[in-house]
């Protein structure tokens, strides 16, 4: 499904983790490495007893700004990526992905996620397509009824964003 979603768009995977997903659609995959590079972020995991990540060596070291900056992709795919929070917004943290400068950069934005989890991103405001899987899309969500593909096509991102654009942070690239 993913695979027919990003079509025939030149497309690249954002916070690809392990890379498995951007691996089976064989495009570039790319992840902050945050999980490996920020001691807080280590010492987090560790006293939660998580795992943190070991990025193998074909999932290439940017943040989803510097991935496309350096790719210049249509379309981008995040799976269970985090939003980057804002004063007033529900969820996301201070090294979430900043959508709301991103979305105007690309044609097409797919993110995988939850409606719980991921509802407090400001671009869930914007005009998009969500796909229910029924529950069968499988993740650790603790509601696996709520999973969702986000779907945006970013001409109207655009156009929301040139209305809205007080209290917002302009794109740039």
């Amino acid at each position: 499904m993913l695979d027919d979603l990003i079509g025939d768009y030149k497309a690249i995977e954002i916070g690809a983790g392990t890379g498995s997903i951007g691996r089976l659609l064989d495009i570039k995959m790319t992840d902050s490495y945050l999980q490996q590079d920020n001691t807080a972020v280590r010492l987090y995991y560790e006293m939660a007893k998580q795992p943190v990540i070991k990025y193998p060596a074909d999932v290439i070291k940017a943040d989803a700004l510097t991935a496309y900056r350096r790719f210049k992709p249509e379309c981008m795919l995040g799976c269970y990526v985090t939003h980057l929070w804002r004063e007033g917004m529900q969820g996301g943290n201070m090294f979430g992905v900043d959508f709301e400068r991103l979305l105007p950069l690309l044609k097409h934005l797919i993110l995988v996620g939850n409606l719980r989890t991921h509802g407090g991103n400001s671009i869930m405001a914007l005009d998009h397509t969500e796909i229910d899987l029924h529950g069968d899309l499988i993740t650790h969500s603790d509601d696996r009824d709520l999973d969702r593909i986000f779907v945006w096509v970013t001409r109207s991102a655009y156009l929301w964003l040139l209305a809205h654009k007080e209290g917002l942070h302009r794109p740039y690239c």
